[in-house]
């Protein structure tokens, strides 16, 4: 495996890396397209901190997902004097927020971050990439992500904002995802996501470590402490209220 990814990333013009072929390589570095396609649905447990108005704040969630569209994500934040237990949904075009037991009113941006997210997790498991008619992929410059080199891929898709993947070149493994994300006040803003710590579950290869930044700026560090793989989730699980 290791001298295939040599041969690709030599750097010569004549033996450029087509982004197709660094996806279908980094496949096979992530455990196969057969495992990769049975993580379509799953469960993830994690731990980690985020940062809020100069404020770190802990917190414990669970992600339930079911690709391409459906996506539950439930936060437990331990703000200073109390905890907060926030949740999102995403089924199909349709979200909900919900903090405390209470629906909160979305703008259309961050409707469409949450949308975003889905996206994010069907796009980080890159078998769906190889589709043609839904993702369109092009190179974009290589670049480091710490001391190791990285190629670059930018994906594409009707209804999201593009994603930039950058991939090891050693070994060919998915180690960070760039992106505009929705910041305060609707405004975009640069995030930058490093993943590291590589931990098989299931014949799958995945971080057991993210480190966020937006605008440059330190935004969450997360600990994934548990994935399981499913074979479906009740559609309850996903219901959003009209």
């Amino acid at each position: 495996m290791r001298s295939l990814f040599a041969l690709l990333f030599l750097g010569l013009p004549a033996l450029a890396a087509e982004p197709k072929d660094v996806i279908a390589l980094a496949i096979k570095a992530h455990g196969g397209k057969d495992a990769l396609a049975k993580a379509a649905i799953g469960e993830q447990k994690m731990t980690g901190t985020m940062t809020q108005l100069n404020t770190e704040i802990g917190f414990t969630g669970l992600v339930l997902y079911a690709l391409p569209d459906k996506y539950k994500m439930t936060l437990t934040l331990s703000v200073p004097g109390n905890k907060v237990v926030a949740t999102q949904i995403v089924n199909g075009d349709k979200v909900k927020t919900v903090v405390d037991d209470k629906p909160q009113e979305l703008t259309k941006a961050q409707k469409g971050e949450l949308l975003q997210t889905t996206a994010n997790q069907e796009i980080s498991l890159l078998v769906a990439l190889l589709d043609e008619k839904k993702y369109t992929l092009k190179a974009g410059p290589d670049a480091k992500v710490g001391d190791d080199d990285a190629a670059a891929v930018v994906v594409s898709r009707k209804g999201i904002a593009d994603v930039t993947l950058l991939f090891d070149k050693k070994d060919g493994r998915l180690v960070r995802m760039n992106r505009q994300a929705v910041g305060p006040d609707d405004k975009p803003v640069s995030e930058e996501t490093t993943l590291s710590d590589f931990k098989e579950f299931g014949d799958v290869l995945l971080p057991t470590t993210l480190v966020v930044t937006r605008g440059g700026k330190k935004f969450m560090t997360m600990a994934v402490t548990d994935v399981k793989w499913l074979d479906k989730i009740d559609e309850k699980t996903f219901a959003v209220d009209e």
